[in-house]
């Protein structure tokens, strides 16, 4: 925990968004990309290893802060050469308009990973400063220096609150409404892609059984039925978008755009009633 709190005190180390130069391209076919609605922050704390943002690979070491914006393609999981990282990602509301919480992921031996430590969240306000920020910042009229600059001291205050969860707050480090947010933000971030009961386990390292109990107990829903909701307002969100059918069956994990045409006939009226 020392280690980690050495390297949230010291903050952002250097900023990667969309205004940053191109990378490399040398490692591009090691990574799988995703895209999606929302916002994310991904800050790397421990270890060593390349990134791919926005079509171009970056190397990620400590400091590090990849700010990816929404719609913006990016690195789905973690390539098998991956081992001993520690990232902090921070999630938004599907509409941006909210910092909704963050949680550490752990990557270890053929780059699996899981939820490390509790889940952070935070108050509906507190990410205010730095999506108003970031707003502004995306128009293109400010320099890498400028965007830098005024994000990271926002970017900063956040990574001091979740110190300060970490080492001074009293609550159980884990909970079941905490395991729950934990895999729904998951799945809600991998647009419900490789979320099978395997994987949940590997990621929340709790038993398929156990989280399949709980997940209907406290959501109502099984967590299939929960990836299909996910699955349906990605598919509204990404028709707005105009991103073409087929780029959205890859996107939410169909091996083939005729399965996302079965799986579309199935669940039309529940889209439907979404767009209502």
């Amino acid at each position: 925990m020392e280690d980690i709190g050495k390297v949230l005190r010291n903050g952002v180390r250097k900023i990667i968004s969309v205004n940053s130069p191109p990378g490399s391209t040398e490692k591009l076919s090691e990574f799988r990309s995703s895209t999606h609605p929302a916002r994310e922050v991904c800050f790397v704390v421990a270890g060593e290893s390349f990134y791919m943002f926005n079509g171009n690979v970056y190397e990620a070491s400590p400091g590090m802060a990849f700010v990816i914006d929404s719609w913006v393609p990016h690195a789905f999981g973690y390539r098998k050469c991956d081992n001993a990282l520690l990232h902090l990602w921070m999630h938004f509301s599907p509409d941006n308009r909210r910092l909704q919480g963050a949680h550490f992921l752990r990557v270890g031996p053929h780059g699996d990973y899981r939820i490390e430590f509790k889940r952070i969240a935070f108050a509906p306000d507190f990410g205010k400063v730095l999506i108003e920020r970031w707003d502004r910042l995306r128009d293109g009229k400010f320099s890498l220096d400028e965007v830098s600059n005024y994000l990271r001291g926002p970017l900063n205050f956040v990574l001091d609150e979740v110190l300060f969860q970490l080492t001074h707050d009293e609550k159980p480090a884990t909970g079941e409404r905490q395991i729950i947010e934990s895999v729904k933000k998951h799945i809600q971030m991998a647009n419900g892609k490789d979320c099978s009961y395997r994987q949940l386990e590997k990621v929340s390292g709790y038993s398929s059984f156990y989280l399949a109990h709980l997940f209907r107990q406290r959501e109502g829903v099984s967590i299939g039925e929960y990836i299909d909701q996910v699955r349906s307002a990605y598919i509204l969100a990404a028709q707005k978008r105009g991103l073409k059918q087929k780029e959205i069956a890859f996107e939410l994990g169909f091996s083939s755009p005729s399965n996302f045409w079965n799986w579309l006939k199935k669940h039309r009226s529940k889209l439907e009633d979404l767009e209502q």
